[in-house]
């Protein structure tokens, strides 16, 4: 088993001195103390207790014991480069960003022009093919904190992306990206939400949860029925909410000890929440936790769908999500088992409140004590979120400006789901993305993706007057379905 662990290690992390990787494996376990220190049941390596006799549990432990000294050893050389004024860049394969490193568009330099984009379909991209001027207007420029246009588009022109998905292959450095190179991340925001080119971007802010759930009747807005009132229909509201640190670089450009104070301030906002944050395995910048979470913590997270997934796709990698990963990065999950985040993985935060039943009005209500509360937090350590009065916040992917904000419905529909072709049909004219849940048959997590100038009571709003009309149509194919077994049953009985 040892063995079997080390070949996996060996190919999973390509060293570059295979014998050195083999021999600090070896050590790890050469002696029965150590094997026990580390076996020793409780969660973590170093707890005391009886051995684990279940081989997988005894593997995963070793490995997470094995890939914590290696992380361990990649932080101090981290730390030394950084004292020394060096770059802390984790030198892996794929999630480099180094100046020397020859994968793709640099991210430090301007060349004179980009090369030919023919095969990428990119919203970027078709900008940039459609308007061969931009980039040359945009090349010269760079943000206070160093950030040049070629970081911005380096996802988009690295990465060939189908047309029909419609993905922005455009990331901004930081708040002022949003400024400084205006033409281009405009044209992608109003290509993503089928805006004419001179479109106004005007966003306007109402984050009024006393407003979700009026209708207009007799001219004035007033409350709607209970959407759900029974509970037989949607299983759970979700929204999130992304939110970016004003004064510091987004994701794709952040520096390793910026991130790290963006993890602090975050961390002590969220856990005045009341809660637990658990780092990334692997990362070492928190101390409560050393070394990150441990696997059971891992599968209990994934097992509630909290964990995200390792950023090890090309387009990730490329938008410089992947950088030095998995340091600083980590989720945090409220006592009340409602409120969650994940910290600097494509935003600096990443904010969903999940309510049972179908309630929307609470739902936001809570989001927004939330974002207030850890707005309030930071704003004491001298930060806040970024955000322009055009543009409402500011994220890392331009085309989720504005509110910032996405609400999703889980809904149970056994009528309409007999019906798939109907239900996707209805579905797309109404611009709502669906899903199978994997929880329960017949159940779809409904989604709508909003305009930016959208305010976040109407991003609810809009969602739950679709749920709402979807459910009535559910109660009209469920009342007919009884109507015909009734008449079933007549005719049988004479």
């Amino acid at each position: 088993q040892t063995l079997q662990n080390a070949i996996q290690l060996l190919l999973n992390e390509r060293p570059d001195n295979p014998y050195d990787f083999l021999v600090d494996f070896v050590a790890q376990f050469a002696s029965p103390e150590k094997q026990q220190q580390v076996l020793g049941k409780g969660g973590r390596p170093g707890a005391a207790g009886k051995k684990s006799d279940d081989p997988e549990e005894v593997a995963a432990v070793k490995l997470q014991s094995v890939m914590r000294g290696k992380i361990a050893r990649e932080e101090a050389a981290r730390r030394r480069r950084y004292k020394q004024g060096e770059s802390t860049v984790q030198q892996v394969e794929g999630l480099a960003d180094d100046e020397d490193e020859d994968d793709g568009l640099s991210p430090f330099e301007c060349p004179d022009e980009l090369d030919d984009l023919g095969n990428f379909h990119s919203l970027c991209a078709q900008v940039l093919k459609e308007n061969p001027d931009m980039y040359s207007e945009l090349k010269n420029k760079k943000t206070e904190n160093g950030v040049l246009i070629t970081r911005c588009v380096k996802p988009g022109v690295d990465s060939r992306c189908l047309a029909a998905l419609k993905i922005s292959g455009l990331v901004a450095g930081d708040a002022e990206c949003y400024s400084q190179f205006q033409p281009l991340f405009d044209a992608v925001i109003r290509r993503r939400h089928d805006l004419t080119d001179h479109a106004a971007l005007d966003y306007t802010h109402d984050m009024d949860a006393s407003q979700v759930g009026k209708v207009r009747r007799g001219g004035r807005m007033v409350p709607a029925e209970p959407l759900d009132p029974e509970g037989q229909y949607v299983r759970y509201v979700e929204i999130r909410a992304r939110r970016n640190l004003a004064d510091f670089p987004f994701p794709p450009a952040v520096l390793w000890e910026q991130r790290r104070e963006v993890e602090r301030k975050l961390v002590v906002s969220l856990l005045k929440l009341g809660g637990t944050y658990y780092p990334m395995m692997g990362s070492t910048s928190y101390e409560p936790m050393p070394g990150g979470m441990s696997t059971a913590d891992m599968a209990a997270l994934d097992a509630e769908e909290l964990l995200p997934k390792d950023p090890d796709a090309r387009l990730l990698v490329s938008a410089g999500f992947a950088r030095e990963w998995p340091d600083a990065r980590g989720v945090f999950k409220g006592d009340d088992g409602v409120v969650s985040a994940w910290v600097n993985y494509d935003d600096h935060l990443n904010l969903c409140v999940c309510h049972g039943g179908g309630d929307f009005g609470a739902t936001l209500e809570q989001m927004v004590a939330t974002l207030n509360a850890v707005e309030e937090s930071i704003q004491t350590a001298g930060s806040s979120y970024a955000r322009c009065a055009r543009l409402g916040y500011l994220t890392t992917d331009p085309v989720a400006v504005g509110s910032a904000m996405r609400c999703l419905a889980s809904v149970h529909l056994p009528e309409l789901s007999r019906d798939v072709k109907f239900l996707k049909a209805l579905c797309a004219e109404r611009s709502i993305t669906m899903v199978k849940s994997p929880d329960e048959e017949f159940t779809w997590r409904l989604s709508k993706i909003e305009h930016p100038q959208a305010s976040g009571v109407e991003v609810v709003n809009r969602l739950a007057g679709v749920i709402r009309e979807i459910v009535g149509l559910e109660e009209t194919r469920h009342r007919e379905k009884l109507l015909q077994q009734k008449m079933a049953q007549s005719e049988a009985q004479s």
